[in-house]
């Protein structure tokens, strides 16, 4: 039996579109938040440590987040709104 056919046949409904622009909404954000704390770090930090932080530990740091971020919003998403 085909994957869809199976799916359908057990009631599988979806209610509404998943808020993507809300994952974007944070991504954005939590990119606008880097570039800040990457200019403010200049005040701390020199050197090789002011480089590995700025290309290598935020970006990282936003990636991690803003996964996380989606992560809930999909399970929130499925358990409120996608019935199976």
């Amino acid at each position: 039996m085909h994957w869809m056919a199976s799916i359908f046949e057990e009631g599988f409904t979806m209610g509404k579109v998943y808020p993507l622009w809300l994952e974007k909404l944070i991504f954005y954000s939590l990119i606008g938040a880097a570039i800040w704390v990457g200019i403010t770090l200049q005040n701390y930090l020199d050197g090789g440590l002011l480089w590995v932080a700025r290309i290598c530990l935020l970006p990282i740091l936003v990636f991690v987040i803003t996964e996380l971020f989606g992560r809930n919003i999909q399970k929130v998403y499925l358990n409120r709104y996608c019935h199976y």
